[in-house]
């Protein structure tokens, strides 16, 4: 049909909220994280609602496999912005492009 088109789709969102926790083991440079949203290597910027604090990981692993959780961060990454013992807090994780 002439004057008719497809709209462009919109991205899909970057921006995701939810519970994160932590894990211990190794990961590169001690801020790794695991999450099934994004593919293995994406580079996230994690921030702590109860206190804005964020930190940058690279997905390195899938996971977490909790329902209600969105991402597990190394104990280094977690310790950046909250500390250990809290064990599940509030975040927000968005991609870092």
């Amino acid at each position: 049909m002439v004057g008719v088109f497809e709209a462009p789709k919109p991205e899909e969102a970057t921006t995701h909220s939810g519970k994160a926790s932590w894990f211990s083991g190794n990961s590169i440079n001690g801020y790794g994280s695991a999450m099934n949203i994004f593919p293995i290597g994406t580079k996230v910027r994690v921030t702590n609602t109860a206190n804005n604090k964020t930190v940058e990981t690279t997905i390195v692993s899938t996971g977490p496999f909790v329902p209600g959780r969105i991402i597990d961060l190394s104990k280094d990454a977690f310790n950046a912005i909250s500390n250990t013992s809290v064990g599940v807090i509030d975040v927000v994780v968005e991609e870092v492009k």
